[in-house]
């Protein structure tokens, strides 16, 4: 008996349904991002703080400089900074690596005089975790002295990038300021503030 019309059109759209089904089942799941497990070294963390900052540091108002030292770098037109010699061990991707230099800002005919320095990366989780510095200023038009060690400045996101081929790259967004991070930047902006993100690529030993 020959095959209605209708009929071949359900069999052909239900055998259409079952091959879809078996590629949705088939399919590979997105790939999750490698954990780090290992000891980092020679790192750099490539972060600029703000660029407004920057750009209000050196401009007509505050008519300031930003000067780099103890390894650190600024890149050219006023550009990020280069934090180097990064090291720390990451387990289960949690840890922190520990970066050397320091950058100064001063303007307003140096009575502003901001540095931060020994900046870490702190992983608290495999994709969380806090930027940590010190930082130092005397008092300026009303606002406290500042000396602040070792605390966290601002909450990350932290994505891994790379953790194989003994390299190691971590990008870091969404970065905020805490309630410390407000005072290390001199009360220039409130908690909250998002600030440029920032990148870390490292040498890695298993």
């Amino acid at each position: 008996m020959r095959a209605s019309k209708p009929f071949k059109a359900l069999t052909a759209l239900a055998a259409a349904g079952a091959l879809f089904v078996s590629g949705l089942v088939a399919a590979p799941s997105a790939q999750a991002a490698p954990v780090v497990n290992g000891k980092v070294s020679s790192a750099t963390l490539s972060w600029g703080v703000k660029k407004s900052f920057r750009t209000y540091v050196k401009g007509g108002i505050a008519k300031g400089s930003i000067k780099v030292t103890g390894g650190a770098k600024q890149a050219a037109k006023n550009g990020a900074f280069s934090f180097t010699s990064g090291t720390g061990t990451l387990r289960s991707g949690k840890g922190t690596i520990t970066f050397k230099g320091a950058v100064n800002f001063k303007g307003h005919g140096g009575k502003m005089n901001l540095t931060l320095s020994d900046i870490k990366v702190q992983k608290t989780s495999a994709s969380a975790g806090y930027l940590v510095a010190d930082a130092k200023a005397p008092a300026f038009l009303g606002k406290k002295a500042i000396s602040l060690n070792n605390k966290r400045i601002a909450t990350v996101k932290i994505t891994t990038t790379k953790a194989s081929g003994g390299k190691v790259q971590l990008k870091i967004s969404n970065v905020k300021l805490t309630a410390d991070g407000s005072k290390a930047l001199g009360n220039f902006y409130p908690k909250g503030t998002v600030m440029d993100t920032a990148s870390v690529n490292g040498k890695l030993k298993k």
